[in-house]
């Protein structure tokens, strides 16, 4: 994640950290935020440092297009055992 003095800057490695919360944080009724960093004053303007944040809404697990991450979500969220291979690893 780090590059050292002199190095080219799109050489950092992409970065994604993750939110998993048992309630809609932003109140949009959506599964999945996905934030990437854009300019305040030039919303056209993203700084693609291979940088974003995901925050995850437990409650809209249904909502989810992937199968193993609608059931993860849903196994945080109602906290029972899951039959997804996924969920089980």
């Amino acid at each position: 994640m780090n590059i050292e003095k002199g190095e080219i800057y799109r050489d950092l490695k992409e970065s994604i950290v993750i939110f998993i919360y048992k309630f809609d944080s932003f109140g949009e009724v959506l599964s999945k935020y996905t934030f990437e960093n854009v300019c305040n004053e030039n919303k056209k303007l993203y700084l693609k440092d291979g940088t974003s944040k995901i925050f995850f809404n437990t409650n809209d697990y249904y909502k989810e297009r992937s199968e193993d991450t609608k059931s993860f979500l849903e196994y945080i969220e109602k906290e029972t055992s899951s039959e997804n291979n996924f969920v089980k690893s």
